[in-house]
């Protein structure tokens, strides 16, 4: 039974929404009033999302200028878009994953890769040809929403900065950090863990000499970490700030177990390539949110995959999935994979 109790509010965090010209909607960034002002993400790199932070800015007696350190949770561009902007202006110091430094170092080249990447992917999961074609220039048209950044600091788990201690979580991202306060029990979280939404552990392009990462697992392993912190609220990168972050996280994981089974209770009559099967799980998947759909089907594949469920047979370039058949010739029984305090029964979350 859900147990609702209000959410601690700390007068010296200011939530600001800001839009985004994706279909995700507003983003959160939030300012910790103390010394140094500190900015925890920095929004999409648009003159409307600049305009209203210097807006709730003035609402607060500050200004752009005030602002001293900018952490940045991950390296999405709805996240980190205005960096460049904020630090000119104010001299902030500016600080995330090393992940999101080296990939804003050399941005052009490393998103031609990133792109290249998953146009292979796409391919490989039997995404139609127009379809790739039309996502690549919808890619294009975000080139202007990101430019090359110098972060002045990298941060590695566990690292202290502005009074909050960085946690390295990957799953939703490489570079995803949450900014933990043991002392007052908040954190800030930006996509990590977000209340209601399930966020999609993304497609990875390994680095090189770098085994394929299997993101789902990865996820499911940094939210464990998550749900053993002590906290009372979460200041996430979307949505309002909430409390009973362990009720949220085994909702989540319950969320992904049952749509691990769909996708298996799918392969019933197989195979089907995973753009197939994204279809079926996400009827009404969008062009710009395919990257989303794509990899969170692979991602239970991967789990079921990892179960000894189902595997996969190449056709002409293409990946076809089907159920594994046991040894006596019937197919394997769905499998349940206990996590420490979920009880994965009925799906309420």
């Amino acid at each position: 039974m859900s147990i609702v109790s209000a959410v601690p509010t700390h007068p010296d965090i200011i939530r600001i929404s800001l839009p985004t010209p994706f279909p995700v909607g507003p983003v959160n960034v939030f300012i910790v009033k103390q010394d140094p002002i500190v900015l925890v993400d920095a929004g999409a790199n648009t003159d409307e999302a600049y305009e209203r932070l210097e807006q709730r800015l003035a609402d607060q007696g500050l200004s752009v200028r005030h602002i001293g350190v900018v952490l940045l949770t991950h390296g999405h561009i709805d996240h980190i878009g205005m960096v460049n902007r904020i630090v000119h202006v104010s001299g902030a110091t500016s600080c995330a994953h090393p992940d999101v430094v080296a990939h804003l170092r050399a941005y052009e080249d490393d998103a031609k890769d990133a792109l290249a990447f998953f146009v292979g992917v796409m391919r490989r999961c039997g995404v139609p040809p127009d379809t790739i074609e039309r996502i690549c220039e919808l890619r294009a048209s975000y080139k202007t929403l990101v430019e090359r950044i110098d972060i002045a600091r990298e941060l590695h788990d566990g690292d202290e900065v502005s009074g909050l201690r960085a946690l390295h979580v990957p799953g939703h991202s490489p570079s995803d950090i949450l900014f933990y306060d043991p002392v007052r029990r908040l954190a800030f979280t930006g996509d990590h863990v977000l209340k209601g939404v399930s966020p999609s552990p993304l497609i990875r392009r390994p680095r090189p000499g770098e085994a394929k990462v299997r993101t789902l697992a990865e996820y499911r392993q940094s939210l464990q970490r998550t749900r053993a912190l002590e906290m009372d609220v979460c200041y996430p990168g979307h949505g309002s700030p909430f409390g009973n972050h362990r009720e949220i996280i085994d909702a989540l994981l319950r969320r992904q177990e049952r749509f691990t089974q769909q996708v298996y209770s799918f392969l019933e009559t197989g195979p089907f390539t995973p753009h197939q099967l994204m279809g079926m799980l996400f009827p009404r998947v969008a062009m710009d949110t395919l990257h989303f759909g794509l990899s969170s089907v692979l991602g239970h594949l991967e789990i079921l995959e990892d179960r000894g469920m189902v595997f996969p047979e190449d056709r002409d370039g293409i990946l076809y999935f089907s159920r594994r058949p046991m040894e006596n010739g019937t197919e394997t029984a769905p499998g349940r994979e206990e996590e420490k305090g979920v009880q994965l029964g009925p799906i309420t979350g």
